[in-house]
This record gives structure tokens, C-alpha cells and sequence, in this order.
């Protein structure tokens, strides 16, 4: 509601559809091979990136704290995405802001990991203890909707 009273009348429903994308296409994403990214033990797994346990099903013997999880996670993955859809708000195509939702639950996996992972790097190595998500959500969220990372700013940037 905050991100459709910051456009104009005409882009309201734009940004109600795209907050629904982030959760359809983002949520999609993560549950086939996302949460395994952030959480997955298998063999060739590493404290970078996690490997196995691909679309979250009730294969688990307890599967209710294994979806709790997923859940919980899956609402941090589409918010990641969600604050992006401000910073790109009149101006980004619908279908390539699609695209978007479900590489960027992709890319923000891989910091999941490191903080969040059970053998996370920034975890086991430094100590890193992320409070409420600050670290992976907001950051990758601002890093992703940086108006730097938008080409036509970098050339109007770059001529100056």
C-alpha cells in the first residue's frame, strides 16, 4: 500500500501486480530450488552455497517444522524482492520485472546461506548474528534497487 501511494493514479495497479509476482514467481522459485540453496546439506554442499533437498515436499519424517521454516524463509526471499519494486516503480517493463522476481529470490539465496545457512561462512568463520534479516534482506533489496545498477543512470552518470 505505501509503494502504490508513492505513484501516480495510472501505476497502481502495476505495483499491486508486481507485490503479487514477488510472492507467485519469487515464492515458486524459492520452493523449487531456493530454500535448498540456503539450507541444504547434501553432498557438495559448501559454507557458500548449499546443494540437495530440491521443492520442498513432506518427503521429511516431521515435515511441519521443515514447511515452518520454509515459510518464514520464503516470506524473507519475497521481501528481498518486494523493496526492489519500490526503487523500480514507473519504470521497468511488467514481463522483464517478472523475469526479475525470480532471479533475484535466486541471488538472494546465496547470502541467505552465508548468514542464516547451518554452515554459513560469515556464521561459523566471524560470528555474524543478523537481527530480523537487516543483513540479507535489506541489504541485497538496496544493493538490487540501487539506481546505479540502472543503465541508463550509469550512462547519464558516467558523461558528467
Amino acid at each position: 500500500m505505501l509503494e502504490s501511494g508513492c505513484v501516480s493514479v495510472k501505476n497502481e495497479a502495476n505495483i499491486m501486480m508486481k507485490n503479487v509476482v514477488d510472492v507467485v514467481f519469487g515464492g515458486f522459485t524459492y520452493w523449487l530450488f531456493g530454500f535448498s540453496m540456503s539450507f541444504g546439506n547434501q553432498v557438495g554442499s559448501t559454507s557458500y552455497f548449499g546443494v540437495g533437498e530440491y521443492a520442498v515436499d513432506s518427503d521429511y519424517e516431521i515435515m511441519g517444522p521443515v514447511f515452518a521454516s520454509f515459510m518464514f524463509q520464503l516470506s524473507f526471499a519475497t521481501t528481498a524482492t518486494t523493496i526492489v519494486s519500490g526503487t523500480m516503480a514507473e519504470r521497468c517493463n511488467f514481463k522483464s520485472y517478472c523475469l526479475f522476481s525470480m532471479l533475484n529470490t535466486v541471488v538472494y539465496c546465496v547470502p541467505a546461506r552465508w548468514i542464516w545457512g547451518p554452515t554459513g561462512f560469515l556464521v561459523t568463520n566471524w560470528g555474524v548474528i543478523d537481527i530480523a534479516g537487516s543483513g540479507a534482506v535489506h541489504l541485497l533489496g538496496g544493493v538490487s534497487g540501487c539506481p546505479q545498477f540502472d543503465m541508463k543512470c550509469f550512462h547519464r552518470t558516467r558523461a558528467l
